[in-house]
């Protein structure tokens, strides 16, 4: 099936549903939150897995192919340039549209909002490797604890052969479950 299909398809059942289903009582708003949850909820479960999998494959082979660094700075010059150019299209649109001030409020806030960076750090290095994979909710360990088995898998290749076949496989397999249910 065509995506711009599925498309079209979405949005007549979204009308649809629009105007036969009563949004406005408790208990519909109460099962439309539970659907939504429950999506958003699946999505992230399939994608944990492609992710871990996915990610210490390519680790593997950009560290065997000694091509991690220029895949690095590659990947940071793409960030900053593309980072600077919307920076530069925001400025540039915010000179040519003229919008209205936006009016002051005086509300106080209780508290000043602070970054705690050693609450950060200690997501992004949780005491188990096994820990990354298990919290779904902070993306960041996981892609750092597949970049280190697939990195680490590459350092000696014979006694990996059978990790680094397996998460290929796995990857292989995770992704067509998630085009399986992409497609429906």
């Amino acid at each position: 099936m065509r995506l711009w299909l599925k498309y079209v398809i979405g949005i007549v059942l979204g009308i649809a549903a629009a105007f036969i289903l009563p949004l406005s009582g408790i208990q519909a708003q109460d099962s439309l939150n539970f659907i939504v949850d429950l999506v958003l909820r699946f999505g992230r479960y399939t994608l944990l897995p492609l992710i871990f999998f996915s990610v210490a494959t390519s680790f593997f082979k950009l560290r065997d192919e000694k091509s991690i660094l220029r895949t690095t700075f590659w990947t940071a010059g793409v960030i900053v340039a593309s980072s600077l150019m919307l920076v530069l299209l925001g400025l540039i649109s915010a000179v040519i549209v003229h919008l209205p001030r936006i009016p002051i409020t005086v509300e106080k806030v209780s508290e000043l909002p602070q970054i705690d960076i050693k609450s950060f750090f200690s997501r992004i290095f949780p005491y188990s490797g096994f820990e990354a994979l298990t919290d779904g909710a902070f993306l960041l360990p996981c892609f750092i604890f597949a970049g280190f088995a697939g990195a680490g898998a590459a350092s000696d290749k014979v006694a990996s052969k059978q990790a680094v076949s397996l998460f290929d496989s796995l990857s292989k397999v995770c992704y067509i479950v998630m085009s399986f249910f992409h497609s429906l």
